[in-house]
This record gives C-alpha cells, sequence and structure tokens, in this order.
C-alpha cells in the first residue's frame, strides 16, 4: 500500500505508521474495517473506533491534537501498545476484504482446508476439496498454489501407504510450468531493464541486442505452455520494439496479448484484471509514441470499449481515463481543455496518488505542459514543480534532463534571473555525474556554458538558437524523437524573444 507523507504541526516532521496505514485505505476499505472490529474485538471497543476516525479525518498528523482528545485514556498511555494492536487488526480486516477478490487467496486457504479435513478422517469431503481445488488451479493458471495443493496430496497418499506415483508426476509437470513462468518473468525484467537504463534513445549496440531477443522470445512464444507464461513474452516483444521506436509494431503486439484474455473463463479474468488493465495502459503509450492521430484515437476507441468490461479496480481505471485525457490532448495538440483536466486530477487526488508513479509522473508533466501551450507559465512551473517532488521521479534520468531543461526555460522566460544562473550550473552538475554522456548531453553543456557566459536575455537567446541549430545536428538515428521533443520546446520558448 502507498504511504502518504505526514506532515506535523510540531517542530520536525513526524510519522506514524497507523496514521499512514489509515490514509493509504479506501472508504470501502475503512467502512469493512469498522464492522469487522466490532464483530471480532472483545471490550469496550468505542475509544479505539474513536481514534481509528480521529486519524482518518485528519490532513495532517498532529500528536498534539490526540493528546488533547485522548489525554486520560489507557489507551493513549500506551499507545505504542494500542498501535501495534490496531495496525494487526486493520491488517486482519484488509485481509478478509480482499481474500474473496483473489484466486490466489482463497486456493492457498483450500490447501489449508485439505490438511484440516484428511486430519479429522473426512476423506468423502477431502477428496471433493481436492478435485475441486486442483479443477480450479488449472483453469486459472494458478500453478504456485496447486504446487501447495499437490504436496498436501502426496504427504497423505504416502501417509495410507497409497501409490503416490502419478501425484509426484504431476507435481514434476507443474514445476516445469513453473519453471516456464519464471523463464518469461526473467525475459521480461531483462527487457524492462534496458527499458529503465536507455528509453527510447538505446545505442545501436543495444538496437542489436533487442533484435537478438525479439529473435528468441519469438521463438519461446512458440512453445510456451501457459496462458500467463505467453503474456509475459508478449509483454517483451512488445517493449522490445518500443524501445527500438517501432511503436506500432507494439501496439500490434500487445494487442495479441490483450486478446488473449477473450479465451479466459470469468473466474481467470478476474484474477488477471489489474494486469490486463495495466496492458491497456501501455497499448496507450505505444500508440501515441507512434505519433499519428488517427491511429491514436482507433486504439483510444479500442481500450475504451476493453476497459468498461473491467468491474473493479478503480485506481487502475482512473489511471487509464486520465492517462487518456492527456494523451489525446497532446497528439492533437488540443489544449482547450487543460484546465478541465488539472480539475479532475485535483477533484480525484486520493485516487491519483495511488495510480503507478510513472503515470503520475507523466501526467503531471504533460500537465505543465499543456498550461505552457495556453501561455500560462506560473501554472506551468506549479506543475512541473509537483512533478519533481514525486517520490522515486528522480529515478527515470531522460525525464529529469528534459525536466530540469524546461525548467531552466520556464524561469528565464519568466525573469527569475538569479534562479536561471543557480539551475543552469545546477543542470550542468547534474549532467556531468552522468557516467556515460551522449551527444545530446553534450550539446545540452553547450549550451548551457553559452547561456552562464552570455549572462543577459539576448546572451540566451542567442545561446537557445545555437543549441536548436546543434540539436539538428545529432544522429537521427538515435536521436530523432529527442530533437523532435527539444526542437518544439526551443522554437517556442525562441517566439516572442
Amino acid at each position: 500500500m502507498a504511504k502518504r507523507r505526514v506532515k506535523s504541526d510540531q517542530k520536525g516532521d513526524e510519522r506514524d505508521d497507523l496514521y499512514d496505514l489509515i490514509q493509504s485505505m479506501s472508504k470501502a476499505e475503512r467502512r469493512h474495517f469498522t464492522i469487522y472490529f466490532k464483530g471480532t474485538a472483545h471490550g469496550d471497543l468505542s475509544r479505539y473506533l474513536e481514534l481509528f476516525s480521529t486519524l482518518a479525518a485528519m490532513d495532517t498528523y498532529s500528536r498534539e491534537t490526540l493528546e488533547k482528545k485522548f489525554d486520560g485514556w489507557t489507551g493513549w498511555k500506551y499507545y505504542s501498545k494500542t498501535k501495534g494492536y490496531l495496525i494487526d487488526c486493520i491488517f486482519d480486516a484488509l485481509r478478509a476484504y480482499h481474500k474473496s477478490q483473489s484466486i490466489k487467496e482463497i486456493l492457498y486457504d483450500q490447501a489449508s482446508a485439505l490438511r484440516m479435513l484428511y486430519n479429522r478422517g473426512l476423506l468423502d469431503h477431502y477428496g471433493h476439496l481436492l478435485r475441486q481445488a486442483k479443477s480450479l488451479c488449472y483453469e486459472c493458471g494458478e500453478y504456485l498454489p496447486l504446487l501447495d495443493i499437490l504436496q498436501t496430496e502426496e504427504t497423505y497418499a504416502m501417509r495410507s501407504v497409497l501409490d503416490a506415483d502419478a501425484v509426484h508426476d504431476e507435481i514434476s509437470r507443474v514445476l516445469i510450468l513453473i519453471r516456464e513462468e519464471e523463464a518469461a518473468l526473467v525475459c521480461n525484467r531483462k527487457v524492462y531493464a534496458i527499458y529503465k537504463k536507455y528509453g527510447l534513445r538505446a545505442p545501436e549496440s543495444v538496437h542489436q541486442e533487442l533484435r537478438r531477443m525479439i529473435a528468441d522470445i519469438e521463438k519461446q512464444l512458440s512453445i510456451a505452455p501457459t496462458t500467463s507464461s505467453k503474456k509475459h513474452y508478449y509483454s517483451s516483444l512488445a517493449l522490445c520494439y518500443h524501445c527500438l521506436n517501432e511503436h506500432r509494431n507494439a501496439t500490434q503486439v500487445l494487442q495479441s496479448c490483450i486478446e488473449m484474455n477473450d479465451a479466459m473463463s470469468v473466474r481467470e479474468f478476474r484474477e488477471r484484471a489489474e494486469l490486463y488493465l495495466l496492458h491497456m495502459s501501455q497499448l496507450m503509450t505505444y500508440a501515441f509514441n507512434h505519433r499519428d492521430p488517427d491511429y491514436f484515437d482507433e486504439i483510444k476507441a479500442y481500450v475504451d470499449k476493453r476497459v468498461v468490461d473491467v468491474s473493479g479496480l478503480e485506481e487502475k481505471r482512473f489511471e487509464i481515463s486520465i492517462q487518456s485525457n492527456f494523451l489525446s490532448m497532446i497528439i492533437h495538440k488540443d489544449y482547450s481543455r487543460v484546465d478541465e483536466n488539472a480539475r479532475y486530477v485535483d477533484e480525484n487526488m486520493e485516487l491519483f496518488k495511488k495510480i503507478s508513479l510513472i503515470i503520475q509522473g507523466d501526467i503531471t508533466f504533460n500537465m505543465s505542459l499543456g498550461f505552457l501551450q495556453n501561455r500560462n507559465l506560473d501554472k506551468a512551473l506549479e506543475w512541473l514543480l509537483r512533478a519533481f517532488e514525486l517520490p522515486g521521479i528522480t529515478g527515470r534520468d531522460h525525464m529529469m534532463v528534459y525536466a530540469r531543461f524546461y525548467e531552466l526555460l520556464l524561469h528565464w522566460k519568466l525573469n527569475h534571473t538569479e534562479l536561471v544562473l543557480s539551475k543552469t550550473l545546477a543542470f550542468k552538475r547534474y549532467l556531468q555525474k552522468n557516467e556515460a554522456l551522449g551527444e545530446f548531453e553534450r550539446v545540452c553543456i553547450r549550451f548551457m556554458n553559452a547561456a552562464i557566459l552570455n549572462d543577459s536575455t539576448k546572451g540566451f537567446a542567442k545561446a537557445l538558437q545555437n543549441f536548436g541549430s546543434d540539436l539538428q545536428q545529432l544522429d537521427s538515428s538515435q536521436y530523432a524523437g529527442i530533437v523532435r521533443n527539444y526542437n518544439e520546446l526551443v522554437e517556442f520558448f525562441k517566439a516572442g524573444t
């Protein structure tokens, strides 16, 4: 569960793990906890529930407020013990609340129930549940719980001096399926590591590696034994094409992965729905990077039609909705709804905080660019600073380079003279710390050296013009997307100088 930063009205920053946990809960989860706690706890519950409600209502954590409200209560005197008790109760309630929504949890519970039935000699019931649980495992492709169930079956077969050979053979087959799925996951992690390091501007040597990976993945796809392993390979293949800037290929491959869900049972689809929506989000990104508005609209309609079939998962559906709004705004260069979209984010901030940090960063940053296009530079700077405050954003190196460059231009356009100098020096230091400076980074540093040397409005404008010219000299096979994005930014800020 994502934790929310706690501010305090006392000296220094305070954190309280009970407060953080309660703040991470949805309204439905809080309501369920209250019912669950009343039904399972003993003694005087009112003060515990009052403490829970007080922490839930706080915008910022204040120990002073709690002391005033609960002074004299034994539970407050021993707050550490009270806090531990409530945290355990919350986790119990959350497990109960989400158990019915997870087939995997149901299957692990059934494995436990099988052991209890056998130990009590209820062999008919044991046999019936064993067949039911194994059938559900195969139907939903849940092989780890199946392994637990098979090990239970093996134990009791041997204890009853029954022939366990069939069980041993089945365990061997399931272990092979698990290893195949793990191999597919390892492949996915390798491709993602390349994407995380290089984004869409990998050097030619990495492009060659990606081509080799594509050939290997296609071979594995043809023999992958499970739906889950096939999905991991499809996802990896799509990301390889995305890294190669072959975004239409990436989109088409991911559509093949998504359409595998059509053959699933309702129960299996429900279990895989979160991954299904993640693939929808990635599909929008790949289609957007193809930079064809008509094609993007076609994929958007495809996603919109499919998302309505998914129930629950409010956060993921919100993520796709807001991502769709912003990507559509940008690819069509229609910024008339940027204020409306900003209100949509602010009105749903609790949901926004729970969506993927990558999407949070993209949306916040693109919101800033939307306000820039509407000539609202103050709002553009406000949303850019929001992006900088997101946890983990600094790990996205390529986005941070663009964001820092953009911040520098905003301060220059807003006549924040002293900030321009300090931000330029900070940006230069940031780039020089990069162990693998490429030609693009060197062009950036040349621009900053010239901007600092010509410490004036006209001098900065001249440095910016030369930067635009230097961009055009970069290798188009490696830097085409980078040049386009930066050139659009440079041209905007050069206008009117």
